[in-house]
């Protein structure tokens, strides 16, 4: 059967095929000599097409002159085209193109192109951009141009004119500012941060510049999150402190209540022996109750002075009950800082072990305000320690306080004894940072 003997569509079928497979056998061709495929491969390609194009050539004459009247003058041969052999070269045309895909497929998974370094680039989960010294864009990803567009609104033509939007932040009002300087941090409208970072890189005596966005958001959620949670700790702190004055002040005020209702108590217990002596000359003697009202009426005193000394006065005076004197060189700091709380404990448990164990009857404590901080030193003229100490109840209870409020706490044990303390000045109510 001839190739002739078809009918007029299953003719132009086969032409149709047959020009695909030639377009096909094109683009292989292409490639190959594009990406610079080894020879063997481009001359096989090459006579593939040659071939497919010859034979669409053949079938298309014999198209148009069945077409045009029958008229096969100068073309007699291709009357006699037997279909078998159109066949042929249909399939074995199929089959050598499939495996020319399969290697176009296998080439382009295992070497290097422009457009598969394009396509890799796209892939990273952060911005990249590379220009020259011109401020030609050499390479951007898609990353990279969604943030110039977002940002600038404008697809990044420049790198160097990109850079210096950068830098210069200038942004939409919708878009925020994290951080600034050469290395700044932006908060695009959609909620993603990014952090840009501009490189220099020198290739063959050529300068290469790279800018990097790098994705920050979550590291910037959870600073956000950090901050308000030292914020909220700030608060509390300030509730704690507030909470410890008042548990002091409310704890000396009933010290003065119950003290007060025993000299009342007294009081009256001392009337009613007055009255009786008055009247019926028993009891106790006059001198007895002379003895008495002078108690009392000290007493109402000291409840009198209560309102006016504070606890340093009061220190003072339990460590000259015991024969220590308390020397103190510089500004105590203020009544109502936290830091005053911390000294009059340190001068408690100095004045405790220095009648305890150091056998001394002098304290000094020397107040310098530094910068930022008191810096506390107390001593004593006792005997110094043979060895070093043991924190005890009330050492370690002091070192709790002062680390709590960010300070630090040291000994020193030659040529005497010297506790040191140095504490951050108070800030807005709280401790809030450290020395």
């Amino acid at each position: 059967m001839a190739y002739i003997d078809l009918t007029p569509q299953a003719m132009s079928a086969v032409c149709v095929i047959l020009f695909f497979e030639v377009v096909a056998w094109l683009f292989l061709l292409a490639y190959c000599i594009r990406f610079k495929v080894k020879a063997v491969y481009i001359v096989l390609y090459a006579l593939g097409t040659i071939v497919a194009f010859i034979w669409l050539c053949m079938l298309l004459s014999v198209h148009a002159a069945i077409f045009g009247n029958g008229d096969f003058s100068g073309i007699e041969p291709l009357k006699d085209i037997p279909l078998s052999a159109v066949t042929v070269i249909l399939v074995l045309a199929c089959v050598l193109l499939t495996v020319g895909f399969i290697h176009f497929a296998y080439h382009r998974r295992t070497n290097l192109s422009l457009m598969s370094i394009k396509e890799s680039v796209d892939k990273l989960p952060v911005g990249l951009c590379f220009y020259d010294g011109k401020g030609m864009s050499l390479l951007y990803n898609k990353i990279a141009n969604d943030i110039s567009l977002s940002l600038f609104g404008n697809e990044i033509m420049n790198g160097e004119e990109f850079w210096e939007n950068v830098l210069t932040l200038k942004i939409p009002e919708s878009c925020k500012v994290i951080a600034a300087g050469d290395t700044p941090i932006i908060l695009t409208e959609s909620g993603k941060a990014y952090a840009f970072k501009r490189t220099e890189h020198n290739f063959d005596k050529r300068t290469i510049y790279e800018i990097t966005a790098t994705d920050v958001t979550r590291e910037y959620r959870l600073s956000t999150e950090i901050s308000d949670v030292n914020a909220e700790l700030k608060k509390m702190n300030e509730r704690l402190i507030e909470y410890g004055d008042n548990i002091n002040r409310l704890t000396r005020e009933k010290e003065i209540l119950n003290a007060k209702i025993n000299i009342h108590d007294e009081m009256g217990k001392l009337l009613l022996a007055t009255k009786n002596r008055i009247k019926n000359d028993k009891g106790l003697k006059s001198w007895e109750l002379i003895t008495l009202w002078q108690n009392t009426v000290k007493a109402f005193g000291y409840l009198k002075d209560e309102k006016v000394e504070d606890g340093l006065t009061d220190l003072k005076k339990a460590a000259e009950s015991i024969g220590i004197c308390v020397v103190i060189n510089g500004d105590m700091p203020s009544c109502d800082e936290p830091a005053y709380t911390i000294c009059l404990k340190a001068l408690h448990v100095s004045i405790t072990n220095t009648a305890s164990h150091a056998d001394g009857d002098k304290i000094s404590v020397d107040i310098l305000t530094s910068g930022s901080a008191y810096e506390i030193a107390i001593s004593n003229n006792g005997k110094p320690p043979t060895g070093n100490i043991v924190e005890g109840g009330g050492l370690s209870s002091l070192r709790m306080l002062v680390e709590r409020a960010n300070g630090e706490m040291q000994f020193v044990y030659s040529p005497k004894f010297l506790l040191k303390i140095k504490l951050p000045i108070l800030k807005g109510g709280v401790y809030d940072r450290k020395i």
